[in-house]
């Protein structure tokens, strides 16, 4: 299952990653799957979720999901 993710995540050209502490792999470990190319964008209530990602996330929206999943919509229209 994982590898496939890891397929999926390898021909990104945007990938949204909500609500994770980023510490439970192998999910975690999917955002270094994406291309160099692709628009990383994570949404987490928690300020320091991005910590050890910040090379890999260009948007890091604060906030919880509900809230920052459609803040990150209208800033991609």
């Amino acid at each position: 299952m994982m590898e496939r993710a890891a397929e999926t995540v390898a021909q990104a050209e945007v990938l949204l990653v909500v609500g994770t502490s980023m510490q439970v792999y192998p999910a975690a470990g999917l955002v270094h799957y994406a291309p160099p190319d692709c628009r990383v964008a994570m949404v987490n209530p928690d300020p320091e979720a991005i910590q050890g990602f910040e090379d890999r996330i260009h948007d890091f929206i604060v906030a919880p999901a509900t809230v920052g999943v459609a803040q990150w919509v209208r800033s991609m229209v």
